[in-house]
């Protein structure tokens, strides 16, 4: 979760929907996989389908017991349109129309000393774009955490995903007087949806409340 100086405080709603038409095949996310090996876990929810044109993103959650050791992440099957972050198993990257398609088996591992454990592999279906759009809107903070009036507001971001608490994409929105966004192109299934604000020096407000929309 984000921590700042704004104050967390977006209220989320949708002004609007359009669903678009279906474009064949199922979307679905792995569940709550779960590794422990020596020590070190691993857990998440990648999302295993994406349409082209969209940014792709996830984060892996790690526990490890042992604190005095670095962990490091490597990847099996990384898809040739996204970066692998290896100091914290960061997936992300924007899928083209030429990687429409599925990648297959992807693996990340994390590595704690001589300990290690992996997600279970999962395949990511890069698709055409929906004709879904969902207009989100929110209320414009006007203080900081700290009660002080907000004066330097920058931005908002939109983060959104196919599992609540796991956002994959991200919209940066940096205009501070828009107060509603559409998110355009999605195909169908069941988005959730939250807001942040951030200031001119990119501290960055809480989650605000989670909306969620079905385009069907």
């Amino acid at each position: 979760m984000k921590m700042g100086r704004v104050r967390a405080v977006l209220v989320l709603m949708f002004s609007s929907l359009l669903a678009g038409c279906p474009l064949g095949g199922d979307s679905g996310d792995v569940g709550d996989e779960f590794s422990r090996k020596d020590g070190v876990q691993i857990e998440g929810f990648p999302t295993t389908e994406i349409p082209q044109s969209f940014l792709y993103r996830f984060v892996p959650s790690v526990d490890s017991v042992d604190t005095t050791q670095a962990l490091e992440f490597s990847i099996e099957n990384q898809p040739e349109w996204a970066t692998f972050d290896s100091a914290t198993g960061t997936l992300e990257g924007t899928p083209r129309p030429e990687h429409i398609g599925t990648w297959e088996h992807i693996e990340i591992i994390v590595h704690n000393g001589d300990s290690a454990a992996k997600l279970e592999p999962f395949d990511i279906s890069v698709t055409h774009r929906g004709n879904g759009v969902a207009v989100v809107s929110w209320t414009r903070p006007t203080t900081n955490a700290d009660g002080t009036p907000l004066n330097d507001l920058s931005g908002f971001k939109i983060y959104y995903g196919e599992n609540p608490n796991q956002y994959s994409r991200v919209i940066d929105i940096p205009n501070p007087s828009l107060t509603s966004f559409a998110v355009e192109g999605l195909p169908p299934g069941i988005y959730y949806f939250v807001t942040t604000a951030y200031d001119v020096d990119g501290a960055e407000s809480d989650y605000s409340n989670v909306a969620s929309k079905t385009i069907s």
